[in-house]
């Protein structure tokens, strides 16, 4: 599994090994590129990395045409371990938001899409360079997707969800959560500011249309494990104690969780066994349980008791995107060593469905269905060293048996 790989801030050595792995398709999770030329997606503990300088078409610092997107897809499949990884392996594409405009929505008052842009607030012209995205997508990216570029709706141009079935071993479902989500709220997601008692009954990411079929999917699934390609995190994601807490992951589906809830009732009321949401956007590896509920208003009670387990949730590191230790500049030296174990702790106690999390690390990750489990292994790779013998160690790994809903951690099996 990958996601998130930002030319301008790492190089591609993870895809190096990804070529090498013994697997039968590789998934991207999308942000396959990231549409600027500039710094704007980069942090305070970012490096410079020499020979990945870019230059727009345009000549503007953000994507402003066709031919921008095209450049970028051309300079980031210039990468050699890129190359390598397309040559070894069958690609599996979803998107994010960077392969369009960061952060898109659908603005339901100019029935256009929105999304921070210099003219992100230009129906005409957002429309159009939307447009531009979704087909340049579509040339770049080997997928079994409907596209008409002459639809009459930009949401009617391309279907991006769709289904793909592994003999009855594994059905995978893959959603686009970009073209169809609401606008981001307002109010500062705290506490009492985030569940379903503060969003409009019809708030939505996926759209009616694609959630029905996503709920249909996962739910009358006859295969061993039914497992969603889900964009961005899945479950919540807590920062404070009780009425201090925020949820600052509101472009996941904390900021959409009214739907996050009738998706998993549906699932706990048919009782779907061995279900997987694997996910990427937050640039951090994650292992967690997915419930019917959790503690606090996010899920619609009141209560601090945990939920029922409706299934697991693993999340792919970034290829190379800024993450949250190199956001705040925790990556390098006596700051890393001090910071990793304590942040990753910080977030597992706020967060009790959330086994492991680390935001230290770039890399990929690998999962693997048999009949008898899942398993799941997330690997660091040093995004500084543009060689094929960068720096390879192991995250974290787990296991689900079949039948279970239990993660049972497996690192020492890899090291």
């Amino acid at each position: 599994m990958l996601t998130c790989q930002n030319y301008l801030n790492g190089y591609f050595p993870a895809l190096h090994y990804v070529a090498e792995e013994d697997v039968d398709f590789v998934l991207h999770l999308g942000d396959f590129i990231y549409e600027s030329e500039d710094g704007a997606f980069k942090g305070l503990g970012s490096y410079e990395y020499e020979g990945r300088e870019k230059q727009l078409p345009s000549g503007r610092d953000r994507v402003w045409s066709l031919e921008d997107y095209r450049y970028l897809y051309r300079t980031y499949r210039s990468d050699r371990f890129l190359q390598e990884a397309l040559e070894n392996h069958t690609l599996i594409a979803s998107w994010d938001d960077h392969e369009m405009v960061n952060d898109i929505y659908w603005d339901h008052t100019t029935d256009a899409p929105a999304g921070d842009h210099p003219r992100g607030d230009d129906p005409e012209f957002m429309s159009e360079l939307v447009a531009d995205g979704i087909h340049a997508w579509w040339e770049f990216m080997p997928a079994r997707v409907s596209y008409n570029p002459g639809g009459e709706s930009l949401q009617e141009r391309i279907q991006l969800w769709r289904e793909l079935e592994f003999g009855d071993r594994c059905h995978l479902l893959l959603t686009d959560e970009r073209l169809f989500r609401d606008p981001p709220r307002e109010a500062i997601p705290t506490a009492d500011n985030v569940g379903p008692h503060r969003e409009p009954p019809g708030r939505t990411m996926l759209g009616e249309e694609q959630r029905e079929w996503l709920i249909k999917g996962i739910t009358t699934d006859e295969a061993q494990w039914t497992v969603w390609a889900d964009e961005v995190l899945t479950s919540p994601f807590r920062f404070g104690s009780g009425p201090l807490s925020v949820y600052p992951v509101q472009g996941g589906w904390d900021g959409y969780t009214r739907e996050r809830q009738r998706i998993t009732e549906a699932i706990a009321a048919e009782a779907v066994e061995n279900f997987v949401s694997i996910t990427g956007d937050m640039h951090c590896c994650i292992a967690a349980y997915l419930q019917d509920s959790y503690p606090g208003r996010v899920s619609g009670g009141s209560g601090v008791a945990q939920g029922k387990r409706i299934g697991v949730e693993f999340m792919t590191p970034a290829t190379t995107s800024l993450n949250a230790a190199e956001a705040l500049h925790l990556t390098r030296g006596l700051r890393n060593r001090l910071t990793k174990s304590i942040l990753s702790r910080l977030v597992e106690w706020m967060n009790p469905h959330i086994e492991f999390f680390d935001s230290h690390h770039w890399g990929y990750s690998v999962i693997e269905f048999t009949p008898e489990e899942c398993r799941y292994v997330a690997y660091a790779v040093d995004k500084t060293e543009n060689s094929d013998d960068a720096d390879k160690t192991v995250i974290t790994a787990y296991r689900v048996s079949d039948g279970t809903k239990n993660l049972v951690e497996i690192t020492e099996d890899y090291i």
